[in-house]
Parts: structure tokens; C-alpha cells; sequence
């Protein structure tokens, strides 16, 4: 069976315990650094690139062989 949804003020929580916990977990979400880029390296010269980057770059590539 399904059980009914009751807001929290209902359910016998204090605003400020509700308004306490929502401010925890934002902040606990705004801690996690960000997924890091993921580099690739250009087929014509070999530069590493991240997606956005290499979509604009390879067609101003001017295709010199990378260093190895």
C-alpha cells in the first residue's frame, strides 16, 4: 500500500529543523568539485583537446605530426 505524502510541518517537524536540513544538503551538493574534463588528443597534431575545444579546433587544425 501506498503511504500518503504529509508535508513536513505537518508531520511534526519545526520550520527551522526543515529549513536547517535544506540548507545541509545544498551545501553538502555545492562541495562535490565538478567531474573533471575529459582530454582527448587531436588526430592531426596530437593536441590534447576537451569535446568542446576539439570541435572547434579541428577545422582550423594545421595538421603539423605532434612531438612524441
Amino acid at each position: 500500500m501506498a503511504r500518503k505524502k504529509v508535508p513536513l510541518s505537518e508531520a511534526g517537524y519545526d520550520e527551522d529543523e526543515i529549513l536547517r536540513e535544506a540548507a545541509k544538503i545544498i551545501r553538502a551538493r555545492n562541495k562535490t568539485p565538478p567531474n573533471p574534463k575529459k582530454l582527448s588528443p587531436c588526430p592531426k597534431c596530437g593536441e590534447l583537446k576537451g569535446v568542446a575545444e576539439m570541435r572547434t579546433h579541428k577545422p582550423k587544425c594545421p595538421g603539423k605530426p605532434a612531438a612524441k
